[in-house]
């Protein structure tokens, strides 16, 4: 990355001949262990978590009453329970991967603030009006970009919140004979009704707001 008093130079040269700067600063992301997962990543992950939760909240729903032996007018009662299990397994999954997803998003904020301090100090010393516009232009993106990225980080929060209570939820219902064992391999499910959808899922504005994100390319992949 430039030093600030070369990238500072470089706007007075193009300030003297009346252009309009291109404001390029590098990414800056600090290397880790979830380096690898990105903000493209955390959509896609969301999605995910709120599937798992619909899938083990209608798992639940759907469990007939059982005895202290298993005993239950339901003749695949013991099925039901391991579908239940099942389905709790892939909530505890997302549940381990979440802090990974945070980080992505968290890495992305700050990107966002150590861009919009580099842009707030390089427009201090700029004096044309024209050249001032593009920063302040510079300046409304990355504080529209935060928003939107603590906004999903509220979203994380909230689905980890909800993983957790079902999870909860899912304990307190127990086959009271052991691990449950599938019995009919899949045919006694089949017949119960298909989930509706969970409260809280992510739904189109918000998938529409992270895809949005991932699109404003004119400052956020050429920055810090």
């Amino acid at each position: 990355m430039r030093s600030r008093k070369g990238l500072k130079a470089g706007f007075r040269r193009e300030e003297g001949n009346a252009s309009v700067p291109s404001i390029k600063y590098r990414n800056q992301n600090s290397s880790g262990k979830d380096h690898d997962l990105s903000f493209e990543d955390v959509g896609p992950f969301m999605t995910h978590t709120d599937k798992v939760l619909a899938q083990l909240a209608q798992k639940v729903r759907v469990l007939p009453k059982v005895d202290e032996k298993g005993r239950s007018e339901c003749p695949f009662a013991e099925d039901l329970y391991a579908a239940k299990e099942e389905a709790a397994e892939k909530v505890r999954e997302v549940l381990d991967k979440m802090p990974g997803y945070l980080r992505a998003v968290d890495r992305e904020i700050l990107r966002c603030k150590r861009n919009l301090a580099q842009v707030r100090s390089d427009a201090a010393s700029l004096h044309l009006d024209k050249a001032q516009g593009k920063y302040h232009s510079a300046q409304e993106n990355y504080r529209f970009q935060h928003k939107k990225y603590m906004q999903v980080r509220q979203r994380l929060i909230d689905l980890r919140s909800q993983a957790q209570k079902a999870l909860q939820k899912a304990c307190a219902n127990k086959w009271p004979a052991g691990k449950p064992q599938k019995k009919f391999h899949g045919s006694a499910p089949a017949r119960i009704a298909p989930a509706s959808h969970a409260k809280g899922s992510l739904g189109p504005s918000l998938a529409t707001e992270v895809n949005s994100l991932l699109s404003l390319d004119h400052f956020s992949r050429k920055d810090v």
